[in-house]
């Protein structure tokens, strides 16, 4: 017996004994043990929200301005007790939701099973009105959309994908119509007005509701006040250095990070009591090997490296952000400073591979593109010198970071996303 077979035997005599011993009611309650419910407030619709990364910014945004009960388990959580049914080669974003109609549909009793146990031992503790997801096609998530469906909750979505880049709404369009992914959740709360179009007309959200609301995360600009550009302390690199990563652009960025040490270590020679830092804030650590390869003797310049600076405080104490198709880059709009994308050699592609572009009016209004390492050089001199004023004015910056995410100073994101769960909720 090859192990294909024997993998294949396994996880049926398991899904098998599970369902025969109560094995799946008893993974479900171990789950909701691990509910964590110590925001929830009497009087209030209860949200179960499946947690990670990002979406943990967001609902921490909604939990200071909305009256809704945002509880919470982990993504992680509920992916590792169906591991021990879902064979790996189901375990696949978009396309389990078609394979549980086809090949894996004899899985598909045990997950709606799993799901509406785990949804009930919760109600146990407080009832439950609906369940929120970061994504619409997660494969773990599937369980808990067959067991709202079945007991009439909404699932619903508070999309992290931007599709700011045409390239990658081509991408979910393909994964989309390979996976023949069709979406059986009640609404997708979306980040832009271009989002709500794109997901909209895709075909595979026919039967939800989707709505451009904003994400909550950026909630905080509109409250927080910003100091003018000279009275900021940080020069502000964002890496895009990895040569593996598509989008970004290795060879300018070994350009950009050369100018950024000399002109940081000439700081420090100039001014050994100075109170500039200049700063190289990474996507991941593990980003920082990059950096060793372009200049070995890149820490004798005294930068400020690191994955962990929390962003909004960076960005308000930048006078220039520097950075290639990264989002930081356009939430540096939020915050009043000079945004930089230098302009040359693999950084210099069309309009359809990049965030933010030369060619584009509104991106020219609000952002600097310097064509060469000179020019890059005489803006990053006046930063020092406190003379580099934020380009174009705040109405246009809000204007171009709404194609992104919706920011509307008189309309929370919040309310709009607590507005749509509403509207989705059984009266």
């Amino acid at each position: 017996m090859n192990s294909g077979i024997m993998l294949d035997v396994y996880y049926t005599l398991r899904g098998a004994i599970d369902s025969l011993t109560g094995g799946v009611e008893r993974s479900a309650k171990r789950l909701a043990d691990r509910i964590d419910w110590t925001t929830w407030r009497a009087g209030r619709p209860t949200i179960l929200c499946l947690d990670r990364a990002l979406f943990k910014k967001d609902l921490a945004e909604m939990r200071r301005w909305t009256d809704l009960n945002l509880v919470t388990v982990r993504a992680t959580r509920v992916k590792k007790f169906q591991n021990a049914w879902v064979k790996p080669q189901w375990r696949r974003q978009t396309f389990l939701a078609y394979d549980l109609t086809q090949d894996a549909r004899k899985l598909a009793p045990l997950l709606e099973r799993f799901g509406c146990a785990f949804l009930a031992a919760a109600a146990d503790h407080h009832k439950i009105d609906g369940v929120m997801a970061a994504n619409t096609d997660y494969w773990q998530d599937e369980a808990l959309k067959l067991a709202c469906r079945k007991m009439g909750i909404p699932f619903l979505v508070l999309s992290r994908e931007s599709y700011g880049i045409g390239r990658g709404r081509e991408y979910v369009t393909d994964v989309y119509r390979r996976a023949k992914f069709d979406f059986i959740g009640a609404g997708c709360a979306v980040a832009s007005q271009r989002c709500e179009d794109f997901l909209s007309a895709c075909g595979s959200l026919d039967k939800a509701q989707v709505r451009a609301t904003g994400w909550p995360r950026y909630d905080a600009w509109l409250e927080q006040p910003l100091k003018p550009a000279a009275e900021r302390k940080s020069l502000t690199l964002m890496s895009y250095a990895d040569p593996q990563a598509v989008q970004y652009a290795a060879q300018n960025f070994a350009d950009v990070f050369r100018e950024f040490v000399g002109l940081a270590r000439a700081y420090r020679t100039q001014h050994p009591n100075g109170d500039l830092q200049f700063v190289v804030k990474l996507k991941k650590k593990r980003d920082e090997v990059w950096l060793g390869e372009i200049d070995p003797n890149y820490a004798s310049s005294g930068l400020v490296v690191s994955a962990d600076l929390p962003l909004p405080q960076l960005l308000a104490d930048s006078r220039i952000v520097i950075g290639y198709n990264t989002l930081a880059v356009l939430e540096a709009l939020l915050a009043e400073t000079a945004v930089v994308v230098p302009c040359w050699a693999d950084s210099k592609r069309d309009q359809h591979r990049s965030l933010m572009h030369f060619e584009n009016p509104l991106d020219q209004q609000v952002c600097y593109f310097p064509q060469s390492p000179t020019e890059l050089h005489q803006l990053l001199e006046q930063a020092i010198n406190g003379t580099l004023a934020p380009k174009g004015s705040r109405e246009k910056q809000l204007e171009r970071f709404s194609l992104h995410s919706k920011v509307d100073p008189a309309k929370k994101a919040s309310h709009e996303v607590e507005h749509f769960i509403r509207s989705l909720l059984p009266q």
